[in-house]
């Protein structure tokens, strides 16, 4: 059932690539990307307004960019390669090291599938269940398959905090994970860590040779469109060179972090603190419904387990675009929305409250 789960994930009627930005003319309240609540910071939103500006015939400087994201990530120059945004890093490491098996979550992050399936590597997937109205993967079965498939042509893929269930492995038992497939290379997909301020737990992962993070910035300033990212470990050493990795815009933002880098930080802070009380007010008054089922989620992403006409339900009646997902081991239809400002976020729970009572 597992691996049909999986494969249903990737059908059309299911994955919704198209999400996250709304059409010219469009008002919607875009709840289907997860982007920063916060917004951008200011320092940032100084760039774009002065974009024209911008000498595009200037490349890009390398060596700057990898001092940039040292001083903003506080990680070693030589653990580092940059990357244009974190899906390009996931492409490279499969395509360079073409493991002929990945052990990985059922539900996570859709990019990591549709690569495997496109390689024709094989995929050996975790189920994920409900616990105390918790989505959480089975460590146990994640640790048997590890057992039987440590080897060199395995990859083993961990997205902390999870896409798009939003739960958080414990560093201890990723550290176990690591060390039980000691001869496998484990990614940890940390995109989403300045989401709940753990950023400084991750650096311990980079003592592992066996160790690849993956991780975007974009996120958490709100410019997707930028594709700034990067790979750290030890094994970067082993990757081919790149002259140019980021674009001279993105080389622009890093640069206006790194100079507005107490800002960036307390920007990290001040969006921690802001999701953290509002997923838990979200949560708790969802809580009681009859028809629909709220997910519990360590960040601006949550799930929602719901009949199948609540997608055009909120996009029709409310005008709120929500992300399609058919997940969990069971085959349960769920939905997937973020936090917004205070306001979208009290209109999605009078949808929310609505569609329960009425539908």
């Amino acid at each position: 059932m597992n691996k049909n789960v999986t494969e249903r994930r990737l059908l059309p009627k299911y994955y919704i690539f198209e999400h996250g930005g709304i059409k010219i003319g469009e008002k919607l309240i875009d709840l289907s990307s997860n982007l920063n609540p916060l917004g951008q910071p200011s320092f940032i939103k100084d760039v774009l307004e002065n974009i024209c500006h911008v000498d595009l015939q200037r490349f890009p400087n390398r060596d700057k960019i990898l001092n940039y994201l040292s001083t903003i990530e506080e990680i070693e120059g030589e653990l580092l390669y940059p990357v244009p945004g974190a899906s390009t890093g996931i492409l490279l490491i499969f395509l360079f090291y073409r493991p002929r098996t990945c052990v990985i979550p059922d539900i996570t992050y859709v990019d990591y599938l549709r690569i495997c399936r496109k390689l024709g590597i094989e995929m050996i997937t975790i189920p994920t269940y409900v616990r105390d109205s918790t989505p959480v993967i089975d460590l146990e079965e994640f640790n048997r398959k590890l057992v039987q498939n440590n080897d060199k042509d395995t990859l083993v893929v961990i997205v902390n905090p999870n896409n798009p269930t939003g739960t958080v492995i414990r560093m201890e038992d990723i550290i176990k994970i690591i060390e039980i497939a000691d001869r496998s290379r484990i990614v940890v997909d940390t995109t989403f860590i300045d989401f709940i301020n753990q950023q400084k737990e991750c650096r311990k992962l980079l003592n592992y040779d066996n160790v690849i993070i993956i991780k975007s910035l974009s996120k958490i300033i709100s410019v997707p469109g930028m594709r700034i990212g990067y790979i750290a470990g030890k094994i970067v050493e082993e990757l081919p060179e790149l002259s140019w990795p980021l674009s001279t815009i993105s080389e622009i933002v890093l640069d206006k972090i790194v100079n507005n880098l107490k800002e960036y930080k307390r920007f990290i802070e001040d969006t921690y603190r802001f999701i953290s009380r509002e997923i838990n007010r979200v949560e708790k008054l969802l809580r009681n419904l009859q028809l629909l089922e709220v997910y519990r989620s360590h960040t601006h992403m949550f799930l929602i387990k719901a009949p199948e006409d609540l997608y055009e339900y909120l996009l029709t009646r409310y005008k709120i675009k929500i992300r399609k997902y058919c997940v969990l081991s069971s085959g349960d239809l769920l939905y997937r929305a973020s936090i917004r400002d205070r306001e979208s976020n009290d209109i999605l729970i009078k949808a929310l409250m609505e569609f329960d009572k009425y539908a």
